[in-house]
């Protein structure tokens, strides 16, 4: 899990701040409508944390998804 994590930080231009044996917490996640979840684990459309500081932008996401 954390070495995906890890790509998709990679992919916005960041380097992580977390190593391969870090826990993921506090955290939202939006996938595609009809993602299959298995190995490896799928890739989220849209992620950031921690919860509190991000329920507006998902929200909005929800809301422009409908």
């Amino acid at each position: 899990m954390m070495e995906r994590a890890a790509l998709m930080v990679r992919a916005r231009g960041e380097e992580p701040g977390f190593g391969p044996n870090a826990i993921a917490w506090d955290l939202i996640l939006l996938f595609p409508v009809g993602v299959t979840w298995a190995e490896p684990f799928p890739t989220p459309t849209w992620w950031s944390g921690p919860v509190v500081e991000v329920l507006g932008p998902v929200e909005t996401l929800l809301m422009e998804a409908r």
